[in-house]
């Protein structure tokens, strides 16, 4: 994005300052955050973490879906939650100002989580499991523990975590965002598209291009306030609060 748009946006490599200079006072180029999905190219060394964070890694994903040193994916048959070396390594995010992202981690691992966590953390793209029973998304408890924790949300576009039984489609995105709602959770609310991770799309948001669509189908049911917040205002909001 950042090499085909440079006039448009750049990557924050540098403390959270240069994210909130770019991307949260106006200024003419967006901020991307550099956010890493698995803890495995650490292999347990905190030297490659502090080395990252340098570079200006700002958010990490503990796992993708599978075991590694730090904790159990959730398609880990064994379902273990957090090792030793993976609750040292969510301390040292906290220390160092790195976002912790829960999805893809077992539900052990999450709770784990949560119970260590004492900054907010985020599931960057999962949807309510009582909609949808995949085991990528998050239960009700889950979700409530989220928010009480004042984390994020981001709902995803992935369409067999939106709807089991036919084709996914905006509505279906408007009834997770809603089930959140019922939690609590609705200024908890971003979306977590993950475009780039998938090769089928829920019918109606096939790429960027289709977030004008999904708007107009929020605005008919929901006060703009809350709709700006789900589509920008709520992730820079715990950006803004939670960055270091």
């Amino acid at each position: 994005m950042t090499k085909c748009c440079p006039r448009q946006a750049c990557v924050s490599c540098g403390a959270a300052r240069t994210w909130k200079r770019y991307s949260l006072r106006r200024h003419p180029r967006e901020g991307a955050l550099l956010t890493l999905e698995g803890a495995d190219a650490l292999r347990g060394e905190r030297w490659a973490l502090r080395l990252l964070h340098r570079l200006g890694l700002r958010m990490l994903g503990l796992t993708w879906n599978e075991a590694n040193w730090a904790c159990d994916g959730i398609m880990e048959p064994r379902g273990a939650g957090l090792t030793k070396e993976g609750r040292s390594l969510v301390s040292e995010c906290e220390a160092l100002g790195i976002l912790v992202d829960v999805a893809h981690l077992s539900e052990k691992g999450f709770w784990d989580t949560a119970e260590l966590a004492r900054r907010p953390f985020v599931a960057s793209h999962a949807n309510a499991r009582s909609l949808c029973p995949h085991p990528r998304n998050l239960t009700d408890d889950q979700i409530r523990a989220l928010v009480a924790a004042n984390g994020l949300i981001g709902i995803t576009f992935v369409p067999f975590f939106l709807q089991a039984l036919r084709p996914a489609g905006i509505d279906d995105v408007l009834r997770h965002v809603e089930h959140v709602c019922a939690l609590g959770g609705a200024n908890h609310i971003a979306f977590g598209s993950d475009f780039d991770g998938i090769d089928t799309y829920t019918q109606g948001l096939a790429g960027p291009a289709d977030y004008p669509a999904l708007a107009d189908a929020l605005l008919a049911r929901h006060p703009e306030r809350l709709v700006r917040g789900w589509l920008s205002g709520h992730a820079r909001r715990f950006l803004t609060d939670n960055l270091k």
